[in-house]
């Protein structure tokens, strides 16, 4: 049986609470929010799988981030179409839960272009390749034609693709993240036509070093190396 979940009382995300929960988090109440809540996976692509582990804090800055670059509130529903046990998936709990948006958790197994028939969606997580399916058939264009937010990331993405998402008038907004860094770090910050990596989130920062690495810090960061710079 599918499942609508729903966050009852939504947190707002506006400059003042955010001062607000930067303050609490140098006062006691900081202690629980830096405890280990989760250990998630990373998904391989630069190596070997690394189990990586997060803090209430880590999961929760990521969703205030993310929430004030893409609203997800109350009469907003989130298609849960990654699975839990990703940072992907699990992101989107906390996402729901400080934004007030619903999520739909489908049966096992069941197809995205049956969901997007069946539930009245606006927002929707998707990889290049789903994408790809998706835009070729005409039944599920014309729903993702209806969406507010479609979010791609997850591997590259061919310039083809979102040229011929931008055509169709899909409200594609593309990300890069990571398991270390809890799930988004840079997204864009309106719908796209042309590659690229978007802004940095609010509780990130990040730094491209002579080699070209990747370095990534910020409250968002897993717990082995809170306090230092990781790297993507």
């Amino acid at each position: 049986m599918e499942t609508l979940f729903t966050a009852t009382k939504p947190v707002q995300t506006k400059s003042a609470e955010h001062d607000s929960a930067n303050r609490q988090l140098d006062s006691p109440p900081a202690q629980q929010l830096r405890k280990p809540v989760t250990v998630i996976h990373t998904s391989s692509s630069s190596g070997l799988p690394k189990a990586a582990l997060h803090s209430f804090a880590n999961h929760y800055y990521s969703a205030l981030g993310s929430n004030e670059n893409l609203p997800f509130g109350p009469g907003d529903i989130w298609l849960l179409s990654l699975p839990l046990f990703h940072i992907g998936g699990y992101a989107m709990l906390f996402r729901s839960l400080l934004g007030g948006g619903a999520l739909v958790v489908p049966e096992p197994g069941t197809l995205i272009q049956d969901a997007l028939c069946r539930f009245h969606l606006s927002h929707l997580s998707l990889v290049p390749t789903q994408l790809y399916r998706l835009i070729n058939d005409e039944k599920t264009l014309k729903k993702l034609q209806d969406f507010k937010v479609i979010l791609l990331g997850g591997s590259t993405v061919e310039p083809a693709l979102l040229e011929e998402a931008s055509k169709a008038e899909l409200p594609v907004y593309l990300t890069y993240g990571s398991t270390e860094m809890s799930s988004q770090i840079t997204t864009t910050s309106g719908p796209v036509s042309t590659i690229g990596a978007g802004k940095v989130l609010p509780y990130r920062e990040l730094l491209i070093d002579k080699e070209s690495e990747i370095l990534v810090k910020g409250p968002c960061l897993f717990q082995a190396t809170s306090r230092k710079e990781g790297r993507c």
